[in-house]
C-alpha cells in the first residue's frame, strides 16, 4: 500500500512538473542549480522557493522530489536536506506524508498546490515548522 501510494505522489508530481515544463519553457534563471536541471520529460518535479514563514528568501531555494521517490531540500546556502517517505495518510496524494530525513527525524511534509503555478510547501519536525512559498519549475 505505501509503494502504491508513494508511486502516486511521484505520478501527480510529475505530471505537475511536465505541466509546468510546457508553461514556463521561456524561463531563463541565472542560477546554477536551475541551470544544472534542465526540463527534460524525465527530469524529477522541482519547485523554486522563494519565500519560507512569510519573509522573502535572499537565495532560493529548492523542493525536488527524486527519481528514487525522496525529497530534496537544497538551501540557499547550499545546505541539502533528504527526505524519505514512510507513511502516507488521508487522500490527498500531496500532503500528510511522513518522511525520515537524512538526520533521522520524522517530518511531516505537505505539498499545497495554489493559483497557477504557485505552491506552499510545508515540512515539520521537532526542530522546526517552515512554510515555504513558491511555483512550480
Amino acid at each position: 500500500m505505501k509503494k502504491i501510494i508513494l508511486i502516486a505522489l511521484i505520478a501527480v508530481l510529475a505530471i505537475t512538473c511536465f505541466e509546468s515544463t510546457k508553461n514556463n519553457s521561456s524561463d531563463t534563471q541565472n542560477s546554477e542549480y536551475e541551470n544544472s536541471n534542465n526540463n527534460n520529460y524525465g527530469d524529477p518535479p522541482m519547485f523554486v522557493l522563494t519565500e519560507m514563514n512569510g519573509r522573502e528568501l535572499e537565495e532560493k531555494a529548492y523542493f525536488t522530489v527524486k527519481s528514487d521517490n525522496t525529497l530534496e531540500l537544497k538551501t540557499g546556502d547550499g545546505a541539502i536536506f533528504r527526505y524519505t517517505p514512510t507513511q502516507h495518510f488521508g487522500d490527498d496524494p500531496l500532503c500528510n506524508i511522513l518522511a525520515t530525513d537524512d538526520r533521522g527525524r520524522n517530518t511531516a511534509i505537505c505539498i499545497k498546490p495554489q493559483s497557477g503555478m504557485d505552491v506552499i510547501i510545508m515540512l515539520e519536525n521537532d526542530e522546526m515548522k517552515s512554510n515555504f512559498k513558491g511555483y512550480k519549475r
